[in-house]
């Protein structure tokens, strides 16, 4: 505490030129008895970063033989000369910096370490090494030094973004199993650490690049039910709308390596089974429609309808069962299998005509995409029946016709059609 006291008092007189003396007699505390002292209002102190990285090179030549002065100033002007790198580097806009200012801050703190192996915050120095390793492209000793830090110093304030920034770096060198180890700790450590949401998301991508898919869901639905967490009182669609660009984007990336992982496994029924454990979420029909989405863009139509269909029997009564239903539909058009079109336009009929189960949960007003589909399928399922009859000319088909008509008078009495 000392220590720092008198190196602010010694920094604060670098302020002044370096090379001049008070005039008159020599300088001691007590020629300062009678000194007048002139404050002039409105003038500003230059504290630029070269202005105090310079005092402190001075300062370091004054106290060559007090470790522990030299230590802090050592500290902080290698602090000062990394920052200004960064700053540099951000402002030229480069991913990388060539700068000499990287490898004095490098070599200061090497320094520092080799000289006050005891110095308190070591933990500190090894944690700005790490960046200044890494900021001059150095990943192998950037990793090193993260190694030593989150080893030696586990309780420093450090320690999570040590931990995050060596899973970062294990990822991009492709070590997979060692970047989830990374992320584990932090993890572990709860949703109180900053790195926690980030920390699932690449715990679960280094888990589906080592084809662990089945452990990497719990990572990637733990994101998911923190950041839809309020999807539970409004649409999925207004929450996600409501994110910032970045946070959006790992969701929509979240689902995409989901709906990848199922494909991977066994598709709906790998689903159905991991939600029969935790309960299905307030964004499991997303879960069916992107896996199902996916099948359809790999021409798997058949699995497409398969995975849409199976939301809509789990939960026939939620409020996107009957669009997903229509998917089912959709899927068979594309497959070009019209048996089964009739057969899922009957079905959404059934299930959703105005006198279904399905009503007495929603509001048709509130629902105008499903009354739609509802008046198109009658009209077509009526449509369908008139001609197969007219063809053949049985009782049966006439019958057939006659019932789909009826329900759609019924269903839409005052529609001028």
């Amino acid at each position: 505490m000392m220590a720092t006291a008198a190196l602010h008092i010694v920094l604060t007189g670098w302020l002044w030129p370096f090379s001049k003396k008070p005039e008159g007699d020599e300088n001691t505390v007590g020629s300062l008895e009678d000194t007048e002292i002139m404050i002039e209002p409105n003038q500003t102190v230059d504290a630029s970063p070269d202005r105090a990285i310079n005092s402190y090179r001075a300062f370091l030549d004054l106290v060559p033989d007090d470790p522990i002065l030299r230590a802090e100033a050592m500290r902080r002007l290698a602090d000062l000369q990394l920052q200004a790198s960064e700053d540099a580097q951000i402002d030229r806009d480069m991913l990388m910096l060539e700068d000499a200012a990287y490898l004095e801050a490098v070599g200061l703190y090497e320094m520092l370490l080799e000289a006050n192996p005891n110095y308190e915050q070591l933990g500190s120095v090894l944690y700005q090494l790490a960046r200044a390793y890494e900021n001059s492209n150095q990943i192998e000793k950037a990793l090193a030094t993260l190694n030593r830090l989150v080893t030696e110093y586990p309780d420093s304030k450090y320690y999570d973004e040590a931990q995050f920034r060596r899973g970062e770096i294990l990822f991009v060198a492709k070590r997979y199993y060692d970047s989830e180890l990374a992320y584990e700790p932090i993890i572990a450590g709860g949703s109180g650490s900053q790195y926690f949401e980030q920390s699932l998301y690449k715990h679960g991508w280094a888990l589906f690049k080592q084809s662990e898919n089945e452990r990497s869901l719990d990572s990637f639905f733990g994101l998911l039910d923190i950041k839809l967490v309020a999807a539970s009182d409004t649409d999925i669609r207004i929450v996600m709308d409501s994110m910032s660009r970045p946070e959006r984007e790992m969701v929509e990336d979240t689902f995409r390596v989901l709906s990848i992982s199922f494909s991977y496994m066994d598709g709906a029924d790998t689903i159905g089974s991991y939600f029969s454990e935790t309960g299905f979420p307030p964004y499991s029909f997303l879960i069916y429609t992107n896996l199902g989405d996916l099948y359809i863009d790999k021409e798997r139509y058949s699995d497409a309808a398969d995975t849409y269909k199976a939301f809509v029997e789990l939960n026939p009564s939620h409020q996107h069962a009957p669009l997903l239903q229509v998917e089912v539909i959709e899927a068979y058009k594309k497959a070009g299998f019209p048996t089964l079109v009739l057969v899922e336009k009957q079905e959404f009929v059934e299930n959703y005509g105005l006198t279904s189960e399905f009503w007495a949960y929603h509001r048709p007003d509130e629902r105008p995409a499903v009354i739609e589909h509802l008046k198109s399928n009658l009209k077509d399922l009526a449509h369908h029946h008139h001609a197969l009859a007219q063809a053949s000319g049985e009782a049966k088909d006439f019958d057939a016709a006659a019932r789909w008509y009826r329900e759609l008078i019924e269903s839409f009495p005052t529609d001028p059609e």
